[in-house]
């Protein structure tokens, strides 16, 4: 099976959600000085590349330490939607386009092209989303 990281790097100049801090990540020992490295980093659970747990968003939802690990690995689709205007939602129109693969498949991954937003203020505007039949499909 192929492995691919989807996640970006954490860093103190990553762009984070309007409102949120940045992280901070702070030497607290040094090689020269110490004799050992070691940072203490500071930030929010929602920076960055991220799951949302149930618990996100619902009081007696699950924390992601409840989860277990086998439900993020899985065989993946990629539905290509780079396609869609930003204000336009993920249909099943694109879903259907591969149907037979994307019912055998244990995630759907949509490529909007929104990562080249990434590093600037509109990465956090008018996203694409799926809309509520893609979800329940």
């Amino acid at each position: 099976m192929k492995v691919i990281d989807l996640s970006h790097a954490i860093n103190e100049r990553m762009p984070v959600f309007p409102g949120s801090e940045k992280p901070q990540l702070t030497a607290v020992a040094t090689y020269e000085k110490d004799g050992y490295r070691e940072t203490l980093i500071r930030m929010y659970s929602h920076v960055g590349t991220h799951i949302d747990p149930p618990a996100h968003v619902y009081e007696k939802g699950l924390t992601l330490d409840a989860l277990p690990l086998t439900q993020f690995i899985g065989q993946a689709l990629v539905i290509d939607c780079r396609h869609r205007k930003s204000e336009k939602p993920i249909t099943m129109k694109e879903v259907n386009e591969a149907r037979e693969d994307a019912e055998t498949a244990d995630f759907l991954l949509f490529n909007t092209g929104w990562d080249k937003f990434w590093g600037s203020e509109e990465y956090f505007g008018d996203y694409p989303c799926i809309d509520d039949d893609v979800l329940d499909f």
